[in-house]
Formats: C-alpha cells, structure tokens, sequence
C-alpha cells in the first residue's frame, strides 16, 4: 500500500467535501489526530474503517490506497463516478439496477423492445 498516496487522496476528499479532520473524523468513529495520522502519511486506517471511508465519499477502496481499478482513479466523469456508487449497492438489488440501467441504455441507443 502506498501511504503517501493514501494520505493525498484522503485529504483531497475531505476537503472537496468542505470537512474539518474533526468533521471527518466523527463520521468514521475515530479520533481527529487519527485524520491528522493518516494526511501526514504517519498511519492508514484498518480495513472497516477504510470501508466506511469509501462507502461514504462513493469511492471505491483501491481508490482510497491508490491501486488502479478498471475505472482510471482520476475520472471523475459523472460515469466513473455513477459506476463507483453502483458497486456499492446491495448484491441481491445489484441485478435489478444493471437491468434497469442496461434496459435504459437500449432506449437512448433505439434499440427497444418494439424494433
């Protein structure tokens, strides 16, 4: 894992949210100088605190550690950011919105059911 860019990236997020590490901190149950621990590279979080992290500013993990996904990590298009959200949605739901989203697709493209 790579802390520096851990440390980037969370403090990017944080402050495209317009949060205080106090602010922040609170949402994920820790402490402000841990957000502090975590912006200077001196610590990560543990793997639940991450998942929260990522559940709540709609990313995904490997975003927050710097990994590459299939979707680049600087995309922030509308579509990154609606495909990042979509992987966070319940499994058994999961099936339901790619058919929906799929379905809704084919009318923009006029391929209905009807030709």
């Amino acid at each position: 894992m790579n802390e520096n860019k851990f440390s980037q990236v969370i403090k990017k997020l944080r402050k495209e949210k317009g949060l205080t590490q106090q602010e922040l901190a609170n949402i994920v149950g820790i402490t402000a100088t841990g957000v502090s621990y975590w912006e200077s590279g001196n610590a990560v979080p543990n793997t639940e605190t991450l998942n929260k992290l990522a559940n709540y500013f709609g990313v995904t993990v490997n975003f927050l550690l710097g990994v590459k996904d299939k979707i680049e990590m600087e995309d922030n298009s509308r579509t990154a950011i609606l495909f990042r959200k979509a992987e966070q949605v319940d499994p058994k739901e999961k099936e339901k919105l790619l058919d929906i989203l799929d379905s809704t697709i084919d009318i923009f493209l006029g391929k209905n059911n009807n030709g």
